[in-house]
């Protein structure tokens, strides 16, 4: 019986929810006071962002910009309503990094396969 009750999850004492672990919430104060104190925590600003993507893959053009205002829009929610702890920002970024890094690969491959014949012209690379 003792040897279940050492295995069993930390929970929080209002409600039985689970706790998070040390770690992770000892990262989030930090990037709390980071962020208090006025530094740039895991930024979701668009313009950073952009670029950050471009220096990765040292790609520049991602195509039809109308993707822009829906980022904006998604960006502007992260930061007004999604209530994001530091490493829900961290994973947010993340994530919005390796799509914009997407996009700008798929936008090169498209443009150069139709400059090389292998895609027809009619075809949109957006």
């Amino acid at each position: 019986m003792q040897q279940a009750r050492d295995h069993a999850p930390a929970v929080a004492a209002s409600g039985g929810a689970r706790r998070r672990p040390l770690a992770l919430r000892a990262f989030d104060v930090v990037g709390r006071a980071l962020r208090g104190a006025g530094l740039p925590f895991a930024s979701l600003d668009e313009e950073r962002l952009l670029a950050r993507a471009m220096r990765r893959t040292g790609l520049r053009d991602f195509g039809d910009p109308s993707f822009r205002e829906p980022l904006g829009r998604l960006l502007a929610s992260l930061e007004s309503e999604a209530g994001l702890t530091p490493f829900g920002r961290v994973l947010a970024r993340r994530d919005l990094l390796r799509l914009l890094e997407n996009r700008l690969r798929m936008h090169d491959t498209c443009m150069r396969s139709r400059k090389s014949g292998r895609l027809r012209s009619a075809s949109p690379c957006s």
